[in-house]
């Protein structure tokens, strides 16, 4: 009892080794495992056509048997007799086509449930005819169906006895499956990644550009034909900017309280003061001051008022008749912008095209869990690594 004992206790300690299988071994590793079941592969459909060579040779055996039936001994009808005549033909024929879809299976397709279906397809076409045939004949074609009965336990038994090997090569066949539907969900992946490299490596060349561009524009700023121009355009804004302080200015001096008291009676000219009350540069700007002179000559601080308008419409003037002429870099300022532009278009289209990136890898989740479920499936002592 010590020594079973002893036997017992060193076969508890025995520990089955984990296989680590990285994740994009997967492909090699398959491979490997292909290669491995070669023999058994080979071994196996060898039996099956073996199988079927027998099914062949017994058929072709009994098929002379339903020539050689003596019709005449069979009293009944003439009638009957060719009826089971004709069916019988057709019965022969349709092992004949029986035959040869075995025998022209390929190696791929050399299993169980395809010569199930075969089987099924030619049940389906000779049946009417089978039963037709039996109203007369039994005997010669009961050698058949014991041919076929042993045929099917043969093929039943081939199978049993490679059931973990089939078992095996099933699972194979599914994660094989799954890694080309992975591969197949790589590629939209792989095509917007190349895209947004593409956009990388246009933002890096319209930076150049932009760089070049603005050292160019640099070195003209530095010019008197553009200083010249910068100056008339900060002119043109100061008297802008004094314009509008001026306007603002004559607003203040006016008492409108007392304008409403003089013109209170007068709808027009109190609809006017209601108007420049209420947005008084837009009306001085619509009435040019014309209404607004009339109205403010009773006030005792007019002349300064008339002054005031006076001032405006000079400064106005001024500002109409300034020629502005275009930058003398328009054009180059033109395309700075629009590679600047073009520029924050591209680096706004990068995180879209990420968040594309993630809803795929997100879709691939499902599948890559099918694979490893079907590896434990295949070996639970693997363990898969990312």
């Amino acid at each position: 009892m010590k020594i079973l004992d002893f036997f017992k206790k060193r076969k508890e300690k025995i520990e089955i080794e984990e296989e680590v299988i990285n994740f994009k071994d997967l492909d090699s590793w398959i491979e490997d495992k292909s290669l491995e079941f070669k023999n058994k592969k080979t071994e196996f459909h060898t039996l099956l056509k073996g199988c079927v060579s027998k099914l062949s040779q017994d058929i072709k055996q009994n098929t002379p048997s339903l020539k050689n039936i003596d019709w005449e001994k069979m009293k009944v009808e003439e009638r009957i007799k060719h009826t089971v005549k004709e069916n019988l033909i057709n019965y022969e024929s349709h092992l004949n086509d029986l035959i040869r879809e075995l025998n022209n299976l390929e190696e791929s397709k050399l299993n169980k449930e395809e010569i199930y279906s075969i089987f099924l397809a030619f049940e389906k076409r000779s049946t009417i005819s089978y039963q037709k045939s039996t109203y007369l004949i039994g005997k010669e074609i009961e050698e058949i169906n014991k041919s076929m009965s042993l045929f099917f336990k043969n093929i039943g038994k081939v199978h049993q006895e490679h059931k973990d090997f089939i078992g095996k090569m099933e699972v194979l066949s599914n994660i094989n499956k799954n890694l080309k539907e992975l591969h197949e969900s790589s590629k939209p992946i792989s095509k917007i990644k190349l895209e947004i490299n593409q956009i990388g490596k246009r933002i890096s060349l319209l930076e150049n550009e932009l760089k070049n561009k603005e050292k160019i524009f640099n070195e003209i700023k530095k010019e008197k034909e553009y200083m010249d121009w910068k100056q008339n355009i900060e002119k043109f804004q100061k008297r802008k900017e004094t314009l509008n302080k001026e306007i603002q200015m004559l607003a203040s001096i006016i008492d409108f309280k007392a304008l409403a008291r003089v013109w209170h009676e007068n709808p027009k000219e109190m609809s006017t003061l209601t108007e420049y009350r209420s947005n008084f540069q837009l009306t001085f700007n619509k009435d040019k001051g014309e209404v607004l002179s009339r109205l403010i000559n009773l006030l005792e601080n007019k002349k300064d008022i008339h002054n005031a308008i006076s001032s405006i419409k000079n400064l106005e003037k001024e500002i109409k008749d300034t020629n502005l002429e275009n930058s003398p870099s328009l054009y180059l300022e033109k395309e700075i912008q629009k590679s600047k532009d073009e520029i924050s278009s591209l680096q706004e289209k990068v995180p879209m095209e990420n968040k594309k990136i993630d809803k795929l890898v997100l879709a691939r989740t499902p599948i890559i869990d099918r694979i490893t479920q079907n590896v434990n499936l295949f070996n639970p002592n693997i363990r898969i690594t990312f």
